[in-house]
């Protein structure tokens, strides 16, 4: 067929390499698309049916394992080192998980942060490094502030000093301890009250003097120190807690770094259900994309039933009193729960398995003999009289033979099978 379209198109090799190149970027277009809107229909559901954990499930199991998470992460990026990017993973394991048919060790859920996330949560965690005025130690709690640019700045002046007062007075302002227990060198103008910031005291470095400020380098945030910060970040924080989790589910790999912690969870704590294939969403976390429609706990269904009880009472001046008393007694019943085992899931697998068409081929393989010793042949010739050949002295030439043969026919099994038909010639 090759042979003919390149005889009559023109350029068929290059029309060729196009249509291939084509299909398969189609076919990558689609399965895309498959694995953003239909996650369950991209792993390829056998029963059509998916067990997921839905978004309100994971957000709940998010909450749940939140203060373990810091605690696990601070400990993670505090003991990272430069460069490192942190993953921690929510794993399936313990009890409960192989009874619904998955896997122990699939990572449900995941949260992780880059390599720049990690420097600058380990910047902003750790307690900044102290500040100087030339030789002179500030008071701890010292921020140094570009002048201009900051509010409250005098003219002439390059940098600001903001310093928590030492032993405030009782009336709010800048006490003057501050003045013998850290004293300003020459070049500097203060210490002040800050204006309408109660117990702060301000000085100001004259542009151009000696001794401007400095801050030593922040020293490593211990991981308390990362797990206060990343517990008290906001949800809308870009480094936070909220901001890096991402549902993983099967099929999905986990996001890659230079550093992991695991901690497991068992089938209590989070809730899953089976859906039919066709409806799971995209906010949705596949599980199992081929789970039995039996399979798992069968919800309970509550009944009631009212009893009401009327007393009638005649009153001695001839009237009547009439009196209803009713009862609801609730019943609860649960449905039937699968009966089936993994054992017998397995079993019923290898019977539909041994009824199709390929076991079936397989199974005549079983009635194959080998002869264990050399054939004979005779032949009888009225010219030439009778003549007898036997092949026990070629026995090892036999021997390669019928390696040669198996060893041919599973290649060409292969072929087949993995390979299909050769294209034609070009």
């Amino acid at each position: 067929m090759g042979d003919v379209f390149r005889l009559y198109i023109p350029g068929w090799p290059l029309c060729r390499a196009a249509l291939a190149l084509s299909a398969y970027s189609g076919f990558l277009a689609v399965l895309g698309v498959m694995v953003c809107v239909t996650p369950a229909q991209a792993l390829i559901s056998t029963t059509g049916y998916a067990r997921i954990a839905s978004q309100s499930a994971m957000n709940a199991m998010n909450v749940a394992k939140r203060s373990l998470a810091v605690q696990s992460i601070g400990s993670a990026i505090a003991s990272s080192g430069s460069g490192a990017s942190v993953a921690a993973r929510i794993v399936a394991s313990g009890i409960g998980w192989p009874a619904i048919g998955i896997a122990a060790g699939l990572v449900v859920a995941q949260y992780f942060w880059n390599q720049q996330q990690v420097a600058d949560i380990k910047s902003q965690a750790g307690d900044p490094g102290p500040v100087s005025a030339g030789a002179n130690p500030m008071p701890a709690g010292t921020i140094i502030q570009p002048c201009p640019g900051t509010a409250g700045c005098l003219p002439n002046t390059d940098q600001k000093l903001t310093a928590p007062s030492p032993q405030p007075p009782p009336s709010p302002g800048c006490s003057s301890q501050i003045f013998t227990s850290s004293p300003l060198p020459i070049g500097w103008a203060g210490w002040y009250s800050e204006p309408g910031v109660p117990n702060t005291c301000v000085a100001y470095h004259v542009t151009g003097q000696p001794n401007p400020a400095s801050q030593a380098p922040a020293s490593p945030p211990t991981p308390q120190d990362v797990s206060d910060y990343l517990g008290g970040l906001p949800a809308s924080d870009p480094n936070s807690m909220e901001s890096n989790f991402d549902q993983v589910g099967a099929g999905v790999a986990p996001s890659s770094a230079s550093k992991v912690v695991e901690f497991p969870i068992n089938s209590t704590e989070l809730q899953t259900q089976v859906v039919s294939a066709s409806t799971v969403s995209p906010t949705d976390t596949v599980l199992d994309p081929s789970a039995e429609p039996g399979a798992g706990p069968v919800s309970t269904t509550e009944t009631q039933t009212s009893t009401t009880t009327t007393t009638t009472t005649t009153n001695p001046d001839g009237s009547t009193t009439t009196q209803e008393e009713t009862t609801t007694v609730s019943d609860c019943a649960g449905g039937q729960h699968d009966s089936r085992t993994l054992g017998t899931i397995l079993q019923s697998h290898i019977e539909r398995w041994k009824g199709s068409g390929i076991a079936g081929a397989l199974s005549t393989l079983q009635l194959l003999t080998w002869p264990s010793a050399s054939p004979t042949y005779t032949l009888t010739s009225g010219l030439l009289g009778t003549f007898s050949f036997d092949f026990t002295a070629w026995n090892g030439i036999l021997l390669a033979l019928r390696s040669l043969i198996i060893a041919g026919a599973s290649f060409a099994a292969y072929r087949i099978i993995f390979v299909g038909g050769s294209a034609g010639a070009d």
